[in-house]
C-alpha cells in the first residue's frame, strides 16, 4: 500500500491480532459454516507514515493518499462541511467483515438491517457491541485494503451503509464499481437491493 506504521503502532497491532484471534467474535464465526471463507481480517490503525508524514487516519487523508481508488472525489467532497471527513478514525486494532454485503440485509430500509445485526449477536452468542455497522472512515479504508491487497475487491456487487451520515436520517453507502469507490447518501427508510450492510465483527 505504500504506507508504514510507526514502530509501536505495530507491536501494539501484534498484541491485538492475538487477542482478536482468541476473541468470542471468531470462535463464534469459525462454528459458523455459512461465514466460511466468506469474512476478512483486517488491520486497523489510527495513524500512517505516508512519504516520511505521520498521517491521521481519517477520511481526508486516506482519500488525498489514495485518490486514484476513488472513482470521483467530488462524491466525497461534498461533505466537506461535516465533522467526520476529518474527524472519524478506525479503532485502533483488527476487524472482521464480509467481500460483500450479506443477502439477509439487502433491500431493507436502515432500521430493518440494524435489527439484523442484533440477531446476529444474539444467534452466535456474543454481546451486541461486538457486531456493528461499519463507519464510514473503517468502510473506506477496508475497500482500499481490499484493492490494493486482494485478489477479489470487496463491495463490488454490494452497497454497505455505514453509521454515517450528513444527517440523523441520511447515511452514506460505499461500494466498488469498474470506475473505482463510489458513495453516496440515502435516507433510512429507502430500500434497494443492492444495498444492505457489512457486520463489523
Amino acid at each position: 500500500m505504500n504506507i508504514d506504521l510507526p514502530a509501536q503502532d505495530k507491536v501494539q497491532l501484534g498484541h491485538l491480532r492475538k487477542q482478536k484471534l482468541e476473541s468470542r467474535s471468531v470462535a463464534a464465526l469459525q462454528s459458523n459454516e455459512e461465514a466460511q471463507a466468506k469474512y476478512v481480517l483486517t488491520p486497523r490503525f489510527t495513524r500512517f507514515i505516508y512519504e516520511g508524514t505521520v498521517y491521521n487516519c481519517t477520511v481526508k487523508n486516506l482519500a488525498r493518499t489514495f485518490i486514484s481508488v476513488f472513482a470521483d472525489i467530488k462524491e466525497l467532497m461534498q461533505y466537506k462541511s461535516h465533522a467526520f471527513l476529518n474527524g472519524e478514525m478506525p479503532e485502533m486494532g483488527w476487524g472482521i467483515v464480509p467481500l460483500e454485503t450479506p443477502s439477509d440485509t439487502l433491500d431493507k430500509n436502515y432500521m430493518e438491517q440494524t435489527q439484523y445485526l442484533r440477531l446476529i449477536a444474539t444467534t452466535v452468542g456474543v454481546p451486541s457491541h461486538m457486531v456493528q455497522r461499519r463507519t464510514l472512515v473503517e468502510a473506506i479504508y477496508d475497500i482500499i485494503v481490499g484493492q490494493l491487497a486482494l485478489d477479489t475487491p470487496p463491495q463490488s456487487k454490494t452497497l454497505d451503509w455505514t453509521a454515517t451520515g450528513p444527517s440523523k436520517t441520511d447515511f452514506i453507502c460505499v461500494g466498488l464499481s469498474g470506475q473505482g469507490l463510489r458513495l453516496r447518501h440515502l435516507n433510512r427508510t429507502q430500500r434497494n437491493q443492492a444495498l444492505g450492510l457489512c457486520p463489523n465483527w
